[in-house]
């Protein structure tokens, strides 16, 4: 069932050399199940999605779709980057970048960043 709580969702995946290639779309997998679950169609939830290794890259904003069909195409068409793990890069991103108003944030929402990695942190 749908999660019908009002939250702005950011995941924040790990797309560096030190995941498998097999486990990062596993990741992919996991993170389309979950954001199917979010009640995106009645505006309860918003969701995005930053990739992360050298650099930070959003794949999408909080702002970029209302449909969650078309959060889960977008999902499954991330492309796995290698490089190193820059995790402070990526958190600093998500604060600075992703939770902002202009990219769909909202005042007096509960924002919730989730991040899948390894842990392996190269910073």
């Amino acid at each position: 069932s749908a999660c019908s709580k009002v939250v702005d969702v950011v995941f924040v995946l790990d797309a560096s050399g030190s995941i498998p290639e097999d486990d990062f779309q596993r990741i992919l997998n996991f993170v389309r199940d979950l954001a199917s679950r979010l009640d995106v169609e009645s505006k309860n939830a918003r969701v995005a999605v930053v990739t992360f290794s050298d650099n930070p890259e959003a794949v999408f904003y909080l702002n970029s779709y209302d449909q969650t069909a078309d959060i889960t195409l977008a999902i499954q068409g991330i492309e796995y980057t290698h490089g190193s793990t820059n995790m402070a890069g990526a958190w600093r991103f998500v604060r600075e970048v992703m939770f902002s108003e202009a990219n769909g944030a909202r005042v007096g929402v509960e924002h919730i960043a989730l991040i899948i990695t390894d842990g392996e942190s190269d910073d």
